[in-house]
């Protein structure tokens, strides 16, 4: 833990009668622990628990209510886990245990020398509590620490490469514990939020790691860019150097690559490895869980993962860079955020939100480099693979990153620092609660939004549709709360056209919606969905389908708490190689608990022979590192897709693949029609029912565009 941790004043923990009041300070958010009887606080030493908690106190009680949470896990006075995330009751003989809880923060609770009855009553997301009750008052010990989804602190950077260098070690001081633990991301905080100023300033308080791993680079923008993700997860020093390379303390080093796309694939393999070998290694610490990954994997190691735990970071990184990349390669998740960024201090504002999800960071060559031009543009082949990229080094297919967005240009998804900050302050509602709003100049369409939406099985909360609305009606509904804004008025240019008269998107102020779709081409849609972003969106997708299948998919995703860009992705309203979201693509609008989130990937490689995928996805709010289990109870005839959906723990990014080929019949059998379902690379919309012929006709076009020549 860094030193001064404790004392930046995270958490503070105060009693109000019988209530005790959990405050994290970075996310402005409390968790009311309410006991059975008043009884004064004392201070604790935080040494008590076996993660890094802010904040500790001592108190008295029989009995523990923690409304709005649950249990993560308990240990016994060994540190084995003897509860777990899915118990819904817990009953332990007398000992010393800690329960851990996850709220609007993270609480543990101490005992010692007692036994424990732990209950957890859920009637849905906004209506849960925990509670743990002893047989007689006893001395209980609480913790907390801080979510840290936020930053806590502000650098400035003047515009010089070799400030940047210094103030990346800085980033890394929300990482609470830079062992194999901060592959869990309640471990790994936000980072401080980072500006251009003129003149360096770091915050008192903040503190640089001390993990034994140096980092040296040339003093560059573009290199600096691109070995910050390794160099905040590692919690590295960073140092201006000739060449790129990781020291150890223990006198090894491992060069990176020279510069440019070698150097961002050089980093990405041994982020990923680092990273994942971390998830095997954690497997002993103080969350004990058997990733899908472990079996298949450490067979294959010349070390044994558990036996690193609680080793030096430089006695880990000489065994895990030892380990091929062949080896990692098929076992490897998804990852999140690859982020294209300028050679300039002009997108030091977007590295704190990018090294929060753990993305890859990638330099166009010059300030004015647009994707059109960029040298190292990707291709995509008759199959759908992407190729020529440095996103793929490692060689995985199912590594690609869910996004790759830009921070310029006009024909990708795009980043934009103000749609993050919209992020911290937007309240996600629930789907019984969540607004919808459409704006349509048919009338057709209106009746068809009322009726569909008015009625829709996922969502409860109010519907307005707008016929061709006034100036004034359009503007005042953009500023109301709502969890989607479609807008399929007619525009050119960036300007609206309104019953009487015409808006500028481009120069609209006060949006308080999550998602807004404008459907229809425009040129000048990078502009006027950068307007309405500053102007308070998280983002805005561009619609190319406005049909009624991808609008309803769209917004059954939504309600199902998928990011924006699997949205657009998966329900066909957007261009699904390169959806074109503005804004914050891995935001989430909608909050529908904490359920894992997935799609099916089905590629026919005969016309009744398919390969059968299980794909995780990462609502913000499960960030790379968290875990999920496989909980489908449908049956299928296939005992390699029975195996697949069983019950089993993933991390969020993995990609399953069922053993073997599926048959068109047994898939038509197994798939429902609220299944997310990528078929030869393209949606079938959620609400369809998926038929046989459906099934061949797609494996038809498939085969047939594999087999004609490349004549490029």
């Amino acid at each position: 833990m860094h030193d001064g941790d404790g004392d930046r004043g995270r958490v503070s923990i105060t009693r109000t009668d019988s209530t005790i009041r959990v405050r994290d300070e970075i996310e402005s958010a409390t968790v009311d622990v309410v006991a059975d009887r008043e009884s004064s606080l004392v201070s604790a030493t935080t040494a008590l628990f076996p993660v890094p908690v802010d904040a500790a106190v001592r108190t008295t009680a029989k009995r523990l209510s923690i409304p709005q949470a649950y249990c993560t896990a308990a240990w016994d006075d060994r540190g084995e886990q003897v509860g777990g995330i899915h118990d819904e009751s817990v009953s332990l003989p007398s000992g010393t245990y800690v329960l851990s809880l996850t709220g609007a923060t993270m609480v543990y609770v101490r005992v010692e020398g007692t036994p424990v009855e732990y209950e957890y009553a859920f009637e849905n997301e906004r209506d849960r509590a925990a509670t743990i009750e002893f047989p007689e008052p006893v001395s209980v010990v609480i913790g907390a620490r801080s979510l840290h989804t936020r930053p806590e602190a502000t650098v400035t950077i003047p515009d010089d490469a070799g400030a940047l260098l210094d103030v990346l070690p800085y980033l890394a001081s929300s990482i609470h514990e830079c062992t194999s633990e901060r592959t869990w991301p309640t471990i790994r905080g936000h980072p401080p939020e980072l500006r251009v100023g003129e003149h360096l300033d770091v915050p008192f308080g903040l503190s640089k790691p001390e993990t034994g791993v140096t980092i040296s680079v040339p003093e560059r923008f573009p290199d600096a860019y691109r070995i910050a993700p390794l160099s905040f997860y590692l919690g590295a020093t960073v140092e201006a150097g000739d060449e790129a390379a990781i020291h150890l303390e223990n006198g090894y080093t491992h060069p990176l690559g020279e510069s440019g796309s070698e150097l961002e694939a050089s980093v990405a393999d041994v982020l990923g490895r680092c990273f994942l070998l971390d998830t095997l290694v954690r497997t002993a610490g103080t969350v004990s869980h058997d990733p899908s990954a472990y079996g298949e994997l450490a067979g294959e190691l010349s070390f044994y993962p558990p036996n690193l735990y609680g080793e030096s970071l430089s006695t880990q990184l000489v065994e895990y860079l030892e380990v091929s990349s062949e080896v990692v390669e098929r076992h490897l998740p998804r990852w999140p955020l690859s982020a294209v960024v300028r050679p300039t201090s002009a997108d030091a504002p977007l590295l704190p939100s990018i090294l929060h999800r753990l993305g890859r960071v990638r330099v166009t060559d010059t300030p004015t480099s647009s994707t059109r031009d960029r040298p190292d543009a990707e291709s995509v082949n008759g199959s759908g693979t992407r190729t020529g990229s440095p996103d793929r080094a490692i060689g995985n297919l199912d590594a690609d990153p869910l996004v790759r967005a830009y921070s310029h240009g006009s024909d990708g998804p795009l980043l934009c620092p103000a749609a993050f900050e919209n992020a911290l302050s937007y309240a996600a509602p629930s789907p019984d609660a969540a607004r919808l709003t459409f704006a349509t100049d048919d009338p057709d369409r209106a009746a068809w939004f009322r009726d569909r939406f008015d009625r829709h099985e996922r969502f409860r909360g109010p519907v307005s549709v707008l016929e061709s609305p006034t100036v004034e009606e359009f503007e005042r509904t953009l500023s109301e709360p709502a969890a989607l804004f479609f807008c399929e008025l007619p525009w050119s240019e960036g300007v609206l056209a309104c019953a009487d008269g015409s808006i500028d998107l481009r120069a609209v102020d006060g949006v308080d919606a999550g998602a807004i779709v404008l459907a229809g081409r425009d040129d000048a849609l990078s502009e006027a969905a950068r307007a309405l972003v500053r102007a308070g969106a998280l983002g805005v997708v561009g619609a190319t389908d406005r049909s009624a299948a991808a609008v309803n998919s769209f917004a059954s995703l939504l309600a199902l708490s998928y990011p924006l860009v699997e949205c657009a992705r998966l329900s066909g309203l957007a261009d699904r190689r390169s959806p074109r979201v503005i804004g914050h693509p891995l935001a989430c609008p909608v909050s529908a608990g904490g359920s894992v989130k997935n799609y099916y990937r089905i590629d026919s490689v005969g016309l009744d022979e398919h390969e059968f995928r299980y794909v995780t996805s990462f609502p913000d709010d499960h960030r790379l590192g968290s875990v999920a289990r496989t909980c489908d109870d449908r049956e299928s005839s296939l005992s390699g897709i029975q195996q697949l959906l069983s019950d089993r723990v993933v991390l969020f990014g993995r990609t399953l693949r069922a053993p073997g080929t599926a048959s068109t019949d047994e898939l038509v059998d197994l798939l429902c029609p609220a299944d997310p379902v990528l078929l030869n690379g393209r949606p079938l919309t959620i609400d369809r029912t998926v038929t046989a012929e459906d099934v061949r006709e797609s494996a038809r076009e498939r085969l047939r565009h594999v087999s004609e020549p490349d004549t490029r």
